[in-house]
């Protein structure tokens, strides 16, 4: 494998120093249970089960609807297809402005839904939903405040590369 030189480094100390802004993150710990039945059922079939708990399904749609009550800025992000489904439709009447970002959408697509974002004035309530490698490719909006995660597997690894990613746009006025 060849690989080019090296165009962009991270220190986490130095970055920290800079920033305008504290990271604060908030554990939202739920009652989930492995069953016997689902531990044997493998990984896939944790994942599903945890999925599909209402319990912690609830808690990621109320911490989404206070961040928009609060007049905040969200992104809810996910690894899966039919969770974006799911949580659009769940949150579709909390809010006004509602942008889906997923894999698999032409150039142009994203462009339009790129303008539609950028059109939303500062004083009006928006969310974006998306696939986590859609936002953690490219995906830049300054207004943006809270990430929300609905990861049910590598949590740790991606959001710190989501983060390093969106501050890099950030710092660099991307």
């Amino acid at each position: 494998m060849q690989l080019g030189p090296v165009r962009f480094s991270v220190d986490p100390k130095r970055q920290a120093a800079r920033r305008p802004f504290e990271h604060v993150l908030v554990v939202r710990e739920t009652e989930f249970w492995l069953d016997g039945a689902t531990a044997n059922a493998g990984i896939q079939g944790v994942y599903r089960k945890l999925a599909a708990d209402e319990a912690r399904n609830r808690l990621i749609i109320d911490d989404v609807i206070r961040a928009l009550e609060e007049g905040r800025f969200p992104i809810l992000l996910t690894e899966r297809r039919n969770r974006l489904e799911y949580f659009a439709e769940q949150l579709r009447g909390f809010v006004r402005h509602l942008v889906i970002l997923r894999g698999g959408m032409s150039p142009k697509e994203r462009r339009q839904l790129g303008a539609r974002l950028t059109e939303v004035p500062d004083d009006e309530e928006r969310l974006v939903l998306a696939t986590g490698r859609y936002a953690g490719e490219g995906f830049d909006d300054a207004r943006l405040e809270v990430r929300i995660f609905d990861y049910v597997d590598r949590v740790e690894e991606t959001t710190v590369e989501y983060d390093q990613e969106a501050l890099r746009h950030f710092e660099e006025g991307v």
